[in-house]
């Protein structure tokens, strides 16, 4: 598909995805991101992961996001952007609303790490959010 196109279609699922239309939003993210990883469009189909995964949470289907968050850091891993700390962000919340701490923190920091890197210090709200995951780890510890 021609990248005017697939620009085009973005924008419609983009749209579908605030107008709450999530699986017609996911379909068509599904075949942009095709054509992305026919064409070898890493950091485009990572955004597209990103897409994806959001939907997938706005659809309440938690494994899946991962799954596709996780398919966004093995493409951008090694190159870090927003998408990339977005990502993370986003894993780390995931785990700890699961209740895995450990693995939510863990992301938590791969998140700060890309934000340092991209903006000279952590998001207030990564901050946040890792004093918070923090202090319940804590607290569990003691228990």
């Amino acid at each position: 598909m021609e990248a005017k196109v697939i620009v085009k279609m973005k924008k419609i699922a983009q749209k579908l995805l605030e107008e709450e239309e999530w699986l017609q939003c996911n379909k068509i993210f599904h075949q942009i991101l095709d054509c992305q990883l026919q064409n070898l469009e890493n950091k485009e189909a990572a955004n597209t992961y990103y897409f994806i995964a959001i939907t997938c949470l706005k659809m309440n289907k938690v494994d899946a996001a991962l799954k596709n968050f996780k398919n966004l850091v093995d493409l951008l891993e090694q190159e870090p952007n927003t998408d990339l700390a977005a990502a993370f962000y986003h894993m780390g919340v995931i785990f700890t609303n699961k209740g895995d701490l450990e693995s939510g923190l863990y992301y938590l920091y791969k998140c700060k790490q890309v934000e340092i890197d991209l903006y000279g210090k952590p998001r207030d709200e990564t901050t946040s959010m890792i004093t918070r995951v923090e202090a319940d780890n804590d607290s569990r510890r003691l228990c």
